[in-house]
């Protein structure tokens, strides 16, 4: 194997343990020379993969999300470049070098925070609570941001479902300790999620330059229609509108492929939806815990 790159993935519970073997089939098939870092509850569940470094994981953030700066920590130990992919991610080609990755993080897409955090947050009736939280998002940004001294029109929000950090003179390692300050932020106030706006900031303020996939790689952006990797959400013209945006016939007929294999393992046996149920329960509870943690710790500063 060679030891210069390595994919990581979290793999937390049966359904994206499921998800993390289809991905960990697809890098023994086409990069066979990469490892794999799992961070994940079940260990055993990868012993039969070659590629694969499981490793115990008891997860450390509010929700799960946040859990994703430790893949990094743990793959810049042995690694010059880490590649997470979320677990339910598939290759469509050797992504790992579809690219002589630039110092600094590469996603598979990104936008600016402008963008991300339109002034005009509408708000609906029909669905109040996605207003207010998607309006306290903007504002939990826009005050870290005054904290860091960063401007946020600045900023690159970074898709977190597929981005490769690689590393740059010790900025890798600031960006880490950022990322883990901002989650304190955004989990004090009972926001479990938004891992890519806390990456843009972070990246912001280590010096850590953000390079879009495509547009930031132009010498061999013309192979690049489909990113390298499927996930739903980077399909969702294909998957929800049938609109094939220039992918070719095999590329549309593999994206659909991959989608109905993760909808199948998503229909979990009963046993494993009561096993997700209780687990969902138990993360509330976590999360609870964690807000009253703040709040406690917040009152003796």
């Amino acid at each position: 194997m060679k030891r210069d790159i390595c994919y990581a993935t979290l793999a937390i519970g049966y359904e994206y343990r499921k998800h993390a073997e289809s991905l960990a089939r697809d890098i023994e098939n086409m990069s066979p020379e990469v490892p794999l870092i799992v961070l994940t509850d079940y260990p055993q569940a990868f012993r039969t993969f070659k590629n694969a470094i499981a490793i115990k994981h008891i997860r450390q953030s509010a929700g799960i999300y946040h859990d994703k700066l430790l893949c990094l920590e743990r793959g810049f130990q042995d690694f010059d470049c880490v590649i997470f992919l979320d677990a339910d991610c598939r290759l469509l080609n050797d992504f790992a070098y579809s690219r002589e990755w630039k110092s600094g993080i590469t996603p598979v897409t990104c936008w600016s925070f402008k963008k991300h955090f339109p002034q005009g947050i509408k708000f609906s009736d029909r669905n109040p609570n996605k207003y207010h939280t998607k309006k306290k998002k903007r504002d939990l940004a826009y005050s870290a941001a005054k904290n860091l001294g960063v401007t946020i029109e600045e900023c690159m929000f970074v898709y977190e479902g597929a981005f490769v950090v690689r590393k740059d003179a010790g900025k890798e390692t600031a960006f880490v300790e950022l990322w883990k300050q901002l989650r304190g932020h955004f989990e004090s106030d009972e926001i479990y999620d938004g891992e890519g706006v806390s990456m843009g900031l972070s990246a912001k303020k280590s010096g850590l330059k953000v390079h879009h996939y495509i547009s930031g790689y132009p010498e061999v952006a013309d192979d690049a229609e489909h990113r390298g990797v499927y996930k739903d959400k980077l399909f969702y013209k294909l998957l929800i509108h049938n609109d094939k945006d220039g992918l070719s016939e095999e590329t549309c007929k593999r994206v659909i492929e991959f989608d109905n294999q993760r909808k199948r393992i998503a229909d979990l046996p009963f046993p494993m939806k009561v096993m997700k149920k209780t687990s969902r329960l138990t993360s509330k509870i976590r999360r609870k815990l964690r807000f009253q943690e703040f709040i406690v710790l917040s009152s003796r500063d």
